[in-house]
């Protein structure tokens, strides 16, 4: 069995198991199952991109971070989910983000998740050897530029703006276009909701530069490049 073979099932597996759990946990009303579910498709859609993309090509698992994606928005919806997510930073070094999604109606209660796109954050920090928690706008901007286009090839362009609250960020060549075209026909409030590995490590590097509060306010696809609007707001 070839590399690129054994990871695309490694991943099949973590996902595919991951959703099926998520699924059964809401039938059988389990936090058991709800958690294995959440570690097993996290982890697999980590998987992705801190392989080789040489070994794990995006149109191989766009199905299956597609399944995951709509599994788990219609497992929060299920429980009134409101329209987006909130990554909130750590407070000290050393710590994750934690992405937060307010549930119930009104507004009950708060449930927190594991980032689906923790780990790629961790492989930019890594590349980076920095906390991005100690860096600045200015310096995620340059390293984002590079780590998307030359060293990840997850983008064959990548431009970040900054108008007071609100960061534009433009993905051109992105590599998960094609999955963004399918949540987008189904409900765009799914990628503010449960947003992919990809656009959630961007989310997690902008509420540790920023200190701050961060949501995706509104996303926009086009023929070649994804358009994402990051709110930046006070804790």
């Amino acid at each position: 069995m070839k590399e690129e073979e054994k990871a695309f099932l490694a991943v099949s597996f973590l996902i595919g198991f991951g959703a099926i759990s998520l699924l059964f946990s809401f039938l059988a009303d389990s936090i058991f199952l709800l958690f294995i579910g959440l570690g097993l498709t996290i982890w697999g859609t980590s998987l992705v991109f801190t392989s080789s993309t040489r070994l794990v090509r995006a149109n191989l698992v766009i199905p299956q971070i597609n399944n995951f994606m709509l599994t788990l928005d219609d497992f929060l919806k299920n429980l009134k989910a409101h329209s987006e997510s909130t990554f909130v930073p750590p407070k000290i070094l050393g710590e994750n983000p934690v992405q937060k999604v307010i549930v119930g109606n009104p507004r009950s209660s708060e449930v927190s998740l594991i980032p689906s796109g923790l780990s790629l954050e961790w492989l930019f920090e890594k590349k980076s050897k920095v906390d991005f928690l100690t860096a600045d706008l200015d310096y995620l901007k340059e390293f984002l530029s590079i780590a998307f286009t030359d060293d990840l090839g997850l983008a064959t362009d990548f431009e970040m703006s900054v108008e007071k609250d609100v960061i534009h960020v433009n993905l051109a060549g992105f590599i998960m276009q094609e999955l963004c075209e399918k949540v987008h026909k189904v409900d765009e409030r799914i990628c503010r909701r449960t947003p992919c590995p990809v656009c959630s490590a961007i989310a997690c590097a902008l509420t540790k530069v920023t200190r701050k509060a961060v949501s995706i306010e509104k996303t926009s696809v086009s023929d070649d490049s994804l358009d994402l609007w990051f709110k930046i707001s006070e804790l």
